[in-house]
């Protein structure tokens, strides 16, 4: 018998099935079943070849398919998976492998549930994510398929009369014997969710249907409510799936709900989960649309196409390894989604002590380390002109000090066990505990057990806050606050990524780490050709724009020799860390024994800098994979980013030189104003005012403005060696310290540390090196001639850095005007990078114009389109120029944050509630604040489009401190007694304070930001007794403008144009911004 395509097979059938009403369509299918069998019918209903035929004529081009909120057909046909592969047999695999989600549009039609399980049994599926029932809660409960139980929300899942319920959860028998609700993480949520446990698997499985909602604030709720549900469910230590139709999708940025789709990637990545991708659709619409950019009100002959959506989702804890396939059997106008998730039973956990040998630092005496190293002879280190035999030397002293009075000590512990440091009468206690276990006393071993909880708690609180005292920046909070949440102090690597063979997966790691770099270079020229961006390489049309390098000091540079006295300085600045390189001497060492050691170090550095040579040992590194999160699949070595650990001793001798290039560079004005990276003085909050500032008085005066954002791929890294030395020479970096230097450049090694294990190093070519003191300095040298080079002399063009993030943007009178001036940068941009060994990542190029109208220009060979917003250092600016959607991303991350404080609140005391508050939440909301907020100095303040945005900011901050103090919003607390008794500020006072103290900072140090405040040029330190003037507002008209707001501050806040240091200047800003509107 001859085969049958299936077009054929499915005839006029689908033809009639199509041209149906799409909200008839479920239900009528049915009525035309006839005689077929219920699985022959299943595939005639399944198989709609009209949506799969995407080959036709009249499919839009990429450009509708990029810039479509919702994306009409893709170029790829569905199939039974998303990858090469076929779907997984069902060898090997466990009963829960297979999880389906599946769309079904009314579960109240009739022949609904057999085609259900046809689906289930056709796949083998043990689980389903069964969304859009809309059914009650009477009828959900009585939900019956053959092998299967259902489970259904909570009461308080809400919906349309008699459509209570959109989602439910269907498990076969044999694991239904394990499973539990879990209603206490829905509480009284009216999301469209449900929660079961699967004990066996230690997996909680989780179903969605997201409506949308006729009122956008419920909408706004039931996001909120979900990103809490996903931190319950986390938070429990258990695996977690996540699966069913969401409505938002990931994959298109111009989709209604891109940035709650954003939104809910970071609350994923907070909880250690991810999406598992999906790159087909999901969804198509039942009829063709007109998706053409053409006027709506003028007539086309544009073709019509189905739209697509990615709207069916699956989100996974990081820890797990799934695959996802979009199935071609669609029972509604979705197609079934099929997570194959690779759970095994779970293994016999390694209960065997495992031993480690630990230097106690942390209870060394110095008197004693002092009298340990005075005892040794360092008269071989004065006598030796070989630095690399002088780092031997004084390694191999100090290490044996340390032999003598803090020795390497065994330590053992169990890897299933949490490291928590127990006092000795937690541990006794702990003992008794066990003792009456064993004797059958039953009521004193309740006793001993209760007492043992309670030190455990206490240990580990103390233990907490010794940790924060040691680091309290925001990050070292957010690490410790996943620890009490039972998501642990890091993320445990895979066993393996892409290869196979455990032991080989920090070999793999490394290679891949080293292989990609190795690619992005090859492209480059040969070193030898690689001169500095100068004049002579620009377009010809551009070459009389640029103008000739600043003309070489009459001196050279050269080293600042260390002291014992600049070597103490500096060890006691270097931040405490436990990391240890290759050396295996953290900073705690140097720091307790620097009195004896503070020469002999010099003595080392002195010997360094003299001969132009870089110890060898400094130059290994130990890479340390890091995930990357925000839905990364960990199986992938792509998944990382590489933190580089070196000899602490090598920061002493890096800090010496930076300390003087800088000063060199600095003096030579080699670092143009427009670089605000990895200088001192300079931060990101200064870039994005000048830079916001700039934009508006542009536009205030007519032009239209266009904003280029470029993105480097992996800038540091492929830093080409001779090409950087060519630019220090250019700063008249010769002789003696250019031959340091490219010692410090050259020869370099790294290995990757994967669980313990160690892999052999491997050369590197290219880069500065990661992780370094002077590492980024030496990227600024190499960057330094990018505004010269790239913007010239334009009068209407500017160029703001910071590090390697680039940005350009010009103004014109036209659009005409300011797509040839743009294209013009963005070539002059891609020959530097080509000249510089820098490569252009294009896909990321970012593209902003302050129009509505349609814009586009080339960017080399790629056309970029211009976007509605434009996102700069973590903060997005709309086509005004304004923060808003920067807020209400920011409202979002507030509200999931202050549920994260809920939730801290159980365990931890008031007082370190505040300390995890000031770094969770507050340190949050105030990154970037004096730009990103703006703030009101009086109650005639009424910014449009920010109150209500900032109002839902200011109620996270109250429901945190509620959370502190122990009180409920029904006690009616007063506001500002609430945020006084928590220890936190409003978020009007909290960013008026530090909005001042930076307005000050720019006045008193004379940066880019105060030259751009006060309309002056000098870069001379000013004194506030000749400065104490009123200034006028920068743009007139433009209310929320950061720099006009910190223009109102320094004439308004009292005293602040006359204090002359700065703690009078935060005790002047603190004072004011408690009586300004709260």
């Amino acid at each position: 018998m001859a085969s049958i395509t299936p077009k054929e097979r499915s005839g006029n059938f689908q033809k009639d099935l199509w041209q149906q009403p799409a909200g008839r369509q479920n239900c009528s299918l049915v009525h035309t079943r006839g005689s077929i069998s219920n699985t022959h019918f299943f595939k005639l209903s399944g198989k709609r070849d009209s949506r799969l035929d995407i080959t036709k004529p009249g499919r839009q081009s990429n450009y509708l398919e990029n810039h479509d909120p919702i994306r009409s057909e893709p170029e790829i046909k569905l199939g039974n998976g998303t990858g090469p592969d076929d779907i997984p047999t069902m060898k090997n695999l466990e009963p829960i492998s297979r999880i389906l989600a599946v769309n079904i549009r009314g579960i109240e039609c009739n022949g609904r549930l057999e085609q259900i399980r046809v689906l289930l049994t056709k796949h083998h599926a043990s689980v389903a994510v069964l969304s859009e029932t809309e059914t009650s809660h009477s009828i959900a409960e009585t939900t019956s398929i053959e092998g299967f139980k259902a489970f259904c929300p909570p009461n308080s899942v809400t919906g349309p009369p008699g459509k209570e319920v959109g989602v439910i959860l269907m498990i076969s028998d044999k694991l239904a014997a394990s499973a539990r609700p879990r209603p206490d993480i829905n509480g009284d949520d009216s999301v469209q969710t449900i929660w079961m446990e699967i004990g066996i698997h230690n997996l909680i499985i989780g179903g969605i249907y997201r409506r949308a909602r006729s009122s956008a604030e419920l909408e706004k709720t039931e996001f909120i409510q979900l990103s809490n549900q996903i931190m319950k469910a986390a938070s429990t230590g258990k695996k977690v799936l996540l699966l069913g139709d969401t409505n938002i999708d990931h994959n298109n940025p111009k989709h209604k709900k891109a940035s709650e789709a954003e939104a809910l990637l970071s609350d994923l990545e907070a909880a250690n989960m991810r999406r598992l991708p999906c790159s087909l659709p999901t969804w198509k619409s039942y009829g063709r649309h007109k998706v053409c950019p053409c006027t709506k009100s003028v007539a086309c002959d544009c073709p019509k196409s189905h739209l697509t959506s990615t709207i069916d989702n699956a989100y996974l804890s990081i820890s797990e390894c799934a695959s996802l396939h979009v199935l071609e059997d669609a029972i509604s106008d979705h197609f079934p989604i099929l997570v194959n998730l690779d759970i095994k039973a779970k293994p016999k956990e390694n209960t065997k002590t495992r031993t480690i040998y630990r230097r106690d630092i942390s209870r060394l005496k110095v008197s004693d380390f002092e009298n340990a190293l005075e005892a040794k002879d360092w008269s071989p280190l004065y006598n030796t002109d070989d630095p690399n035999e002088a780092v031997a030397l004084l390694i191999k002293l100090v290490k044996e000090a340390l032999d003598t009075v803090a020795p390497l000590q065994a330590i053992k512990f169990r890897p299933d066990k949490p490291k928590i440091n127990l006092k000795r009468d937690t541990l006794d206690t702990m003992a008794s505990r066990d003792k009456a276990r064993k004797s059958g006393n039953l009521e004193q071993f309740k006793l001993l057990r209760n007492t043992a909880n309670k030190l455990i708690k206490r240990d580990k609180i103390q233990g907490v806050m010794k940790r924060l005292q040691k680091n309290p920046g925001p990050q070292q909070v957010w690490r410790e606050a996943k620890s009490v949440l039972g998501r642990g102090r890091g993320m445990t690597l895979p066993e393996c990524t892409t290869n196979t063979d455990p032991k080989e997966t920090a070999k793999h790691q490394n290679d891949f780490f080293i292989n990609k770099i190795a690619r992005l270079t090859a492209s480059f020229p040969s070193e030898i050709n690689l001169q500095v961006a100068s004049e002579e390489d620009a377009p010809e049309d551009d070459a009389k724009e640029i103008p000739e390098p600043k003309p070489k000091a009459k001196k050279n540079f050269s080293f600042t020799f260390a002291t014992a006295g600049s070597v103490t300085r500096i060890i006691k600045k270097l931040k405490n860390t436990t990391a240890m390189g290759v050396d295996e001497i953290p900073i705690q060492v140097w720091k307790k024994g620097v009195v004896v050691l503070a020469g002999p170090i010099a003595r080392v550095c002195n010997i360094s800098l003299s001969t132009g040579i870089y110890p060898d040992i400094f130059k290994e590194a130990i890479i340390h994979p890091i995930f990357k999160g925000s839905g990364k699949d960990p199986r992938d070595p792509g998944s990382y980013r590489p933190v580089s650990i070196l000899p602490s001793l090598s920061k002493i001798l890096e800090t010496v030189v930076r300390d003087a290039l800088l000063d060199w560079l600095k003096l030579l004005g080699y670092i143009p104003d427009s670089q605000f990276g990895f200088l001192p003085g300079r931060s990101g909050t200064m870039a994005l005012a000048c830079a916001q500032t700039d934009w508006i008085e542009a536009k205030s005066s007519g032009k239209i403005v266009g904003i280029l954002a470029f993105d480097f791929s992996a800038a540091f890294d492929t830093i080409a060696c001779l090409t950087l030395l060519s630019k220090l020479e250019a700063a008249n970096v010769m002789g003696t310290p250019l031959k340091w230097i490219k010692s410090y450049m050259t020869d370099r090694f790294q290995r990757v540390l994967w669980n313990n294990n160690l892999s052999e190093p491997r050369p590197l070519t290219h880069g500065v090196p990661q992780g370094s003191i002077l590492g980024p300095l030496l990227f600024l040298v190499m960057i330094a001639d990018m505004q010269r080079y790239v913007i010239g002399d334009s009068p209407n063009a500017n160029l703001m850095a910071y590090a390697d993030d680039s940005t350009i943007y010009a103004h014109a009178k036209n659009m005409d005007l300011l797509r040839v001036d743009l294209e013009r940068l963005s070539d002059r941009m891609i020959s530097y990078c080509q000249g510089t060994g820098l490569v252009l990542n294009k896909d990321k190029t970012q593209l902003l114009v302050s129009t509505s109208k349609e814009f586009q220009i080339n960017v080399g060979s790629s056309l970029i389109s211009s976007s509605p917003v434009l996102k700069l250092l973590g903060v997005e600016f709309d086509r005004n120029f304004t923060t808003t959607p920067s807020l209400k991303k920011l409202a979002t991350a507030a509200n999931t944050r202050a549920a994260m404080m809920y939730r801290l609140g159980f365990s931890m005391p008031p007082h370190l509630l505040t300390t995890f508050a000031n770094g969770l939440l507050m340190g949050k909301i105030m990154a970037f604040s004096p730009v990103n907020i703006p703030t009101r100095i009086n109650m005639d303040d009424h910014y449009q489009g920010y109150i209500g945005v900032t109002e839902d900011i200011n109620k996270a901050i109250k429901a945190t401190a509620r959370t502190i103090t122990k009180s409920k919003l029904s006690d009616k607390v007063h506001s500002e007694v609430l945020l006084q008794k928590s220890g936190l500020k409003c978020l009007n006072e909290a960013v008026a304070s530090i909005t001042a103290v930076t307005v000050w900072k720019a006045k008193n140090a004379m940066d880019p930001l105060g030259q751009k405040i006060f309309r002056e040029k000098s870069i001379l330190q000013c004194t506030r007794s000749t400065n104490s003037k009123d200034i006028e507002l920068l743009v007139q008209g433009y209310p929320t403008l950061s720099t006009n707001i910190m223009a109102r501050m320094w004439n308004e806040v009292p005293g602040l144009q006359n204090a002359t240091t700065l703690g009078a200047a935060k005790s002047l800003a603190k004072k004011w911004a408690k009586d300004i509107p709260r």
